[in-house]
């Protein structure tokens, strides 16, 4: 339902050190939070969202609070979040190496409109790169 490759982004937040391709997207102490990602959903004929990406980091985050954050929202038309889902993803990754990783969410009974995607780096000097956004739906 959803997919991002940064291809055709541009801005501060890209880099020509792409996981694929030739871009992705990066934070670092410069950017902490990456534009957010919107796309009109009302989970029609569905229980759940999964919103995966590609991370890869060269130095580890160990403080908890500073961890990268790949965070995954419902929202309805008033910009209210119904429901969000979040993971540290440096618990999950390994130095220089990529990894798909993958955020599930039941999809709730109340009313939303759309799907918000975003990562956060916060108070890290620690540089992670993101690429490959992909969103579907399942039962």
């Amino acid at each position: 339902i959803y997919q991002n490759d940064f291809e055709q982004d541009s801005g501060s937040f890209y880099t020509s050190q792409a996981i694929s391709a030739g871009r992705s997207l990066s934070l670092n102490k410069n950017g902490h939070a990456s534009p957010m990602y919107i796309f009109p959903f009302t989970g029609e004929n569905a229980k759940w969202l999964r919103v995966q990406a590609t991370f890869r980091s060269a130095d580890m985050e160990y403080q908890v609070w500073n961890m990268p954050q790949f965070v995954v929202r419902l929202i309805d038309r008033d910009n209210r979040i119904v429901k969000e889902n979040m993971i540290r993803v440096n618990r999950l990754l390994q130095p220089n190496k990529s990894k798909d990783i993958a955020l599930d969410m039941q999809l709730p009974a109340a009313h939303y409109d759309s799907v918000v995607i975003w990562f956060l780096n916060p108070e890290s000097d620690k540089e992670i790169t993101i690429d490959d956004i992909k969103a579907w739906t399942f039962k």
